[in-house]
C-alpha cells in the first residue's frame, strides 16, 4: 500500500510526459514566489495571459502599456512592502 499526502490522488495516478511535469513545475515555482513576495495575483487571468502567449493570440491589454502599467504596479506593491516593514 502507498502512502501519498500532500498528493491530489487524481493527477497522481495519471502518468505525464517531462514537459507536462515541468510545465507544472514552472507553475508552481511562478506562484510560490509570488506569494512569497505578497503579489495578489489573479490565477485565472495569469494563466489567460500565459495562453495568449504561448498561441500568440490577440492580448486583453495593449502590450504597448504593459511595460509602463508593470513597472507603476511594482513599485506600488514595492511601496506597500516597505510600509508594512516599519
Amino acid at each position: 500500500m502507498v502512502l501519498l499526502t500532500g498528493v491530489n490522488l487524481a493527477y497522481a495516478q495519471k502518468s505525464y510526459t517531462d514537459e507536462q511535469k515541468a510545465s507544472y513545475y514552472i507553475g508552481l515555482d511562478i506562484a510560490q514566489n509570488m506569494k512569497r513576495q505578497g503579489f495578489p495575483a489573479d490565477a485565472e487571468l495569469l494563466a489567460q495571459g500565459i495562453k495568449d502567449a504561448l498561441a500568440d493570440k490577440p492580448t486583453l491589454f495593449p502590450k504597448e502599456e504593459m511595460g509602463t502599467f508593470l513597472q507603476g504596479f511594482m513599485q506600488k506593491q514595492n511601496e506597500k512592502s516597505r510600509r508594512k516593514l516599519k
